[in-house]
């Protein structure tokens, strides 16, 4: 590995230091809880950890860092510290965010998924807005495309050390978006489940308890677009797409080499793919360029912090909102991004009075009348006072449309959305 980090230390540009001042600007990154088995959670950590390994300033939106990784958690304190020291912080966001609820200098939107960006009309991002693309196939044919892709995959743990390929045995399988897929109904067939082992996320395993599975199975039979593939490849594991309807949006070869590609009724559990002995070589000079984009996301965001201009009078809608409203502020919504909003008003010293969800979530089994400590309201308690509260929308962007509708129709206007 420490060719690899060599070749890091060379690309990433470091920071002019002076014993008496700081002249980098600071990053804030929205992140939405660590999670494992999700590299587009991790990745937004990674970028944190790296910026800071560099020399850099940057914070992250949690309640608390992640082991092993230098990812600092923001506070008001460090937000008005940065603004008194008069240095332009540099917010960044995932795909699905829309606004500047971060209140950041410089906005930096980072496209890593399709969904969010292709589908969901509801989001405006602003011409002043710094445009990265995970890869080609996010950008929907746009032009001047700039990239920026972490290496996502510990080559500590998935690698081809002490590997036998005498002694593997059987084979393992990956579905974890597929089967999610049509409201849940998709499922896989009884010869994949009751004779393959399970690498699919409902089953909680650690990177090196999946790295064993795959240097010891012949095969991966993966149902979709997923890191989980070049894991396995660098673990020796050849891996086989199993096509499906589900996969007709997404390009499978966008990792950049070919995979076998077979449909559920033509897989033959006798035939074993060879694996790429020159896939190592290829990852190696993929890798390299994903640093390159990391130096240049770097040099770039820098840059236009330094030249940034403030505005005066420049208010954050956002925030402008929830300080208004701050007497009567309810979050609407109880999942992931509900936290994220929820962790964010600590930031900013904004209390909530309570949540809010739609009366049919409280008809099931996981509704709970408390949340963080403070109470949850169906919509239809809080139509009494639909005119004295606030309503922040904090749910995921496919769900927005059918709230505001609901909204709307019972008369509640004093809302915005996360």
């Amino acid at each position: 590995m420490n060719s690899i980090n060599n070749r890091i230390q060379d690309l990433l540009p470091r920071p002019k230091i002076d014993p008496f001042r700081t002249h980098h600007h600071p990053y804030y990154i929205l992140t939405f809880g660590y999670k494992q088995e999700s590299a587009g959670f991790r990745v937004l950590y990674y970028l944190c950890h790296i910026l800071n390994e560099c020399g850099y300033e940057a914070y992250v939106v949690d309640e608390k860092p992640v082991n092993g990784l230098r990812t600092p958690i923001l506070t008001y304190e460090i937000y008005r510290r940065h603004k008194a020291e008069g240095r332009h912080s540099i917010a960044v966001y995932n795909e699905a965010i829309q606004g500047n609820p971060l209140n950041g200098d410089i906005v930096v939107r980072w496209i890593m998924n399709k969904k969010g960006y292709a589908d969901d009309k509801m989001i405006n991002y602003s011409l002043d807005d710094l445009m990265y693309y995970w890869s080609g196939f996010y950008a929907k044919n746009e032009e001047d495309v700039i990239f920026l892709n972490l290496p996502v995959i510990d080559r500590n743990i998935f690698n081809m050390d002490g590997v036998n390929y005498e002694s593997r045995s059987g084979f393992c399988y990956y579905a974890h978006k597929y089967l999610n897929y049509k409201n849940g109904q998709a499922q896989l067939p009884e010869a994949i489940t009751k004779n393959g082992t399970s690498l699919c996320q409902d089953i909680k395993r650690t990177h090196a308890e999946i790295a064993d599975v795959l240097r010891h199975s012949k095969a991966l039979y993966c149902y979709e677009s997923s890191a989980i593939v070049v894991e396995a490849e660098l673990c020796g594991c050849p891996a086989i797409i199993v096509k499906t309807d589900y996969l007709d949006g997404f390009n499978v070869n966008q990792l950049g080499f070919s995979l076998p590609l077979v449909t559920e009724d033509e897989i033959d559990f006798d035939y074993i793919p060879n694996h790429n002995d020159e896939y190592n070589a290829w990852y190696n000079a993929n890798e390299n360029k994903s640093w390159k984009t990391v130096g240049t996301f770097i040099t770039q965001t820098q840059n236009a912090a330094q030249k940034y201009k403030p505005i005066q009078g420049k208010e954050n809608p956002f925030i402008d909102f929830c300080q208004k409203n701050n007497d009567a502020l309810y979050i609407y919504g109880t999942g992931d991004v509900s936290w994220n909003c929820y962790r964010l008003m600590s930031i900013w010293k904004i209390s909530i009075k309570g949540f809010v969800i739609s009366d049919n979530y409280a008809q099931t089994d996981t509704y709970k009348k408390t949340h963080f400590g403070l109470p949850v309201f169906c919509l239809s308690e809080m139509e009494v006072q639909n005119n004295s509260c606030a309503l922040i929308l904090a749910m995921i962007a496919s769900n927005q449309n059918e709230v505001i509708k609901t909204l709307n129709k019972r008369g509640f206007e004093n809302y915005i959305v996360y």
